[in-house]
């Protein structure tokens, strides 16, 4: 009977060689057993397997000895009973249930062993996925070279490399007094982990840096993405603080931008450098300093700041401001901005810190 190329691939995951020119000796010694063996099974002596494995193969030469150790194999792994082990003459016997014990057991070894390959493999993803090459180039030249060279531009890949290199180069740098413009025009990317980078601007304020957040007006005709990505409790309480926050006068205002036609996504720091976004799937990015496009930077921010002036604050929006830009007094974002306004009045005790829901 011609074996199947899917028996061969599962025996194969299972640690059994199964190809007809190279079937493993285990193997080869159970099909033998299996062939003399009565039906229903009954009990063989050694010389039976062994007379009946030499005629198999009447051109080898097979020690006893031999045949023993594999047999003792197929003892171990569960594939052969051994009846009366205790007897002087032992017995032996296999059958489809026994058969299929040691192969359940081979299946649950195999799992196991990925199981622990693939935790490793995770984490060396992990540490592999966090290496900032940026940082690592700079540290091997000056290694190599003894000196110190700072990157001028890079590009950025995904969402936790964005983070990353704006965390480092922007929100860590940035000093009081400096100013960081954020500009969204499409938020569907920055939902995803939302509350770590909220509590990111949060935290950065609070040091008395100046957080300009500028958002598209579009933001009122796609709440359904809010409401489904967002928890609700979690979004309550990043609006509390941010009406807490114009409440003391610190600077972080969240504007809404009515004609963002004429800006792009990006993050900056003052007028030193810019992180923005190339392209949405797959998520491209590109950060530089004003050593190397002074002229990107002052267009960006130059168009930011008209706009920002421009703009309501998302604080304090009439309704009927909230009506030109497209919203209304029952949308899921101003009720909840209201509703912060108000706890944000009455509560002086709203903790400066990411909204941790």
């Amino acid at each position: 009977m011609t074996i199947s190329k899917k028996l061969i691939e599962n025996l194969g995951r299972l640690g059994l060689r199964a190809e007809e020119s190279h079937e493993s000796r285990a193997l080869s010694l159970l099909r033998v057993i299996m062939r003399i063996q009565e039906d229903p099974p009954k009990p063989l002596q050694f010389a039976d397997i062994y007379n009946a494995y030499v005629r198999e193969d009447p051109d080898r030469e097979f020690t006893k000895a031999w045949v023993h150790r594999v047999l003792k194999t197929l003892i171990d792994k569960g594939f052969v009973r051994l009846e009366s082990p205790t007897a002087h003459r032992k017995r032996y016997t296999v059958d489809v249930n026994s058969i299929m014990a040691a192969l359940e057991k081979l299946r649950q070894d195999a799992i196991e062993e990925l199981q622990e390959r693939r935790t490793k493999i995770e984490v060396e993803h992990d540490s592999v996925r966090l290496i900032d090459v940026g940082e690592l180039a700079q540290e091997l030249v000056e290694y190599l070279t003894g000196k110190k060279q700072l990157l001028e531009s890079r590009s950025i890949r995904g969402l936790d490399e964005w983070h990353r290199v704006t965390g480092s180069t922007i929100y860590e740098k940035a000093q009081p007094g400096d100013i960081i413009r954020t500009s969204v025009l499409e938020f569907g990317p920055y939902l995803t982990g939302v509350e770590s980078r909220l509590g990111r601007l949060f935290e950065t304020a609070a040091r008395g840096i100046e957080i300009r957040y500028f958002i598209a007006a579009n933001v009122f005709q796609r709440e359904y993405e809010l409401k489904e990505r967002i928890s609700k409790e979690w979004l309550q309480k990043a609006m509390e603080i941010i009406a807490d926050f114009a409440k003391k006068g610190l600077k972080f205002d969240v504007r809404i931008n009515a004609d963002p036609k004429r800006s792009f996504a990006f993050v900056s720091l003052n007028d030193e450098c810019i992180a923005f976004w190339v392209s949405e799937n797959p998520l491209m990015g590109a950060w530089m300093t004003r050593n190397f496009n002074p002229h990107l930077i002052d267009n960006a921010t130059r168009n930011f700041d008209d706009g920002w002036e421009k703009s309501k604050s998302l604080v304090g929006l009439s309704h009927e401001d909230l009506a030109a830009l497209g919203g209304s007094q029952k949308s899921y974002i101003h009720t909840l901005m209201e509703r912060g306004e108000k706890i944000a009045e009455l509560d002086d005790s709203i903790e400066v810190k990411e909204p941790d829901i």
